[in-house]
């Protein structure tokens, strides 16, 4: 009986079996391409750029976050780990973090990270001493028993240093790396306000915080419509644009603020800590005030169109913003058809903001008059001004940005 020949026979060995291996190859390849895009590695070296082997570090992750409303200190993520090697290899960063680093053997500094950051050098070296001296009041007078706090990152960075100044005082910064150019220092005494230097490190200059004087803000945290039952003990009064300022809030609401900056600034108070869905309205206070209320409320949702004003069409990317809340300012960003929705409104009168950066070129030669000069770009705006209802959702709120 005669039998076919498998056709099969006739295909090469490489193509039978090559193919299919270069298939799983290639799928492994991406597999890795895709696991390592999520990796950042931070690589220690010295002042000469030589790799640099850290023994027994103690590493800690903060959430980065330099907004005017971010909240200080910053949240840490996780536990500490202890790391020795030449790098440190993070995965599944949710964001911009400060690694926070400290050595036995050159002291405390930091490094930034970022999601598919892939290599970046952290430079380490022996710590300088930085002298640092606190006064106070009109005639700058020596101020002993200040806190001073010092930070890498900027005002809202991380704390790499906390120590109290002697009663002349002074104190001198003796853990932080040499290789650190800039630091932030802030210094903080009863009944004076907060004061704060962001400078080049210098080991042979000294650092000068003057502190003026100022009084602390008495309030409390009242609960109107829709928050009747929230704990206010546990909430936090935070200073809008003040970082490092901020009181716990008793569970009767009441609170005292203090370090803010003196009069005649006023200073926008904010309550961290709000379960969704409440909000509260812009309240200032000046250093001093005795009688602070800040209402806590259910918010109202406020959804809408961003159109331009020419034409009609709906305008895409465009920040819509008020100035309410615990953040001290909510800001949506319209989608592809210009719609948008703002979730902390309170009840009451709100002005309601819309802007958009656009370039030149593009607009209208109508709309090109309304802002004169050569400028590459330009802010387009508009605005509205509403009556929130408690309890009433707006959904066809229409701003026109011209």
């Amino acid at each position: 009986m005669h039998r076919g020949r498998n056709n099969s026979s006739k295909v090469p060995v490489t193509i039978r079996y090559g193919l299919p291996l270069l298939v799983v190859g290639l799928l492994a390849w991406k597999a890795y391409q895709w696991w390592d895009s999520g990796l950042s590695t931070l690589a220690f070296v010295d002042p000469a750029g030589n790799q640099l082997m850290l023994e027994g570090a103690t590493v800690e992750l903060f959430d980065y976050d330099d907004s005017p409303s971010a909240k200080w200190p910053l949240a840490r993520r996780g536990e500490p780990m202890s790391v020795s090697g030449a790098d440190l290899v993070l995965s599944d960063l949710p964001g911009p973090t400060i690694v926070r680093i400290d050595t036995p053997t050159f002291g405390i500094g930091f490094g930034y990270a970022e999601p598919g950051q892939r290599r970046s050098t952290v430079e380490i070296g022996p710590p300088l001493p930085i002298r640092v001296r606190v006064t106070g009041g009109p005639e700058h007078a020596p101020l002993g028993g200040a806190r001073v706090q010092v930070l890498g990152g900027g005002p809202r960075g991380v704390e790499l240093f906390d120590a109290v100044s002697a009663d002349d005082g002074t104190l001198v910064v003796d853990r932080i790396w040499g290789t650190i150019k800039t630091l932030c220092f802030r210094a903080f005494a009863s009944g004076h306000a907060v004061a704060e230097v962001d400078t080049f490190v210098d080991p042979v200059s000294e650092v000068a915080l003057e502190l003026e004087l100022s009084r602390p803000v008495e309030g409390r945290v009242t609960l109107g419509v829709g928050a009747a039952e929230v704990p206010r003990d546990g909430l936090t009064i935070r200073a809008f644009h003040v970082p490092g300022v901020g009181a716990a809030v008793a569970a009767d609401g009441s609170f005292t603020i203090d370090h803010l900056p003196p009069p005649p600034r006023q200073i926008p108070l904010l309550v961290a800590g709000l379960p969704e869905g409440l909000t509260h309205r812009r309240t200032q206070v000046v250093a001093g005030e005795l009688r602070a209320d800040v209402e806590v409320v259910a918010a109202v949702p406020v959804s809408g169109r961003v159109v331009n004003g020419h034409t009609g069409a709906g305008v895409a990317e465009c920040r819509v913003y008020h100035d309410h809340g615990p953040e001290g300012m909510e800001v949506a960003v319209t989608d592809a058809t210009g719609a948008f929705t703002l979730r902390q409104v309170p009840p009451g009168p709100v002005h309601v903001h819309a802007l958009i950066r656009v370039a030149r070129k593009s607009l209208s030669a109508v709309a090109a008059r309304r802002h004169p000069g050569d400028m590459r770009f330009v802010d387009v705006e508009g605005d509205v001004r509403l009556v929130v209802v408690p309890d009433q959702p707006q959904t066809d709120l229409l701003i026109e940005v011209w």
